[in-house]
């Protein structure tokens, strides 16, 4: 019943893309998630409404869940990008902290050798 779906790429929100099944119906919604697009193929001229109005509901179902799908992915890049930052933070805040350890051991070293 659930339809294909596309995921377009890159830095811009992403449109969400459904087709029904047999491609009857086609939907886009914007990435604020309204309707952006419809299209009919020629073969729904044939159809009876209610069938036409089942399509349409499967259509708009995978373009709703190739953007939820979307925002899924783009939330769990962010998290991995997050973490990465916050262990680079931490080693860099490692290595500051050797270095001042380092800076305060030969202070304490200089002042002793002075009193000497």
């Amino acid at each position: 019943m659930a339809g294909r779906s596309r995921t377009d790429t890159g830095d811009a929100p992403a449109n969400g893309h459904g087709e029904s099944k047999g491609g009857i119906v086609r939907v886009t919604v914007a990435a604020d998630g309204l309707v952006e697009s419809v299209e009919l193929a020629p073969k729904a001229r044939r159809l009876d409404a209610h069938i036409i109005a089942d399509h349409f509901k499967q259509a708009m179902r995978a373009a709703q869940l190739d953007r939820a799908k979307q925002l899924e992915d783009a939330r769990q890049a962010t998290d991995a990008e997050e973490k990465a930052l916050e262990k680079k933070l931490a080693e860099i805040n490692d290595e500051y902290t050797r270095q001042l350890e380092a800076c305060d051991r030969m202070m304490h070293d200089i002042v002793r050798a002075m009193g000497d």
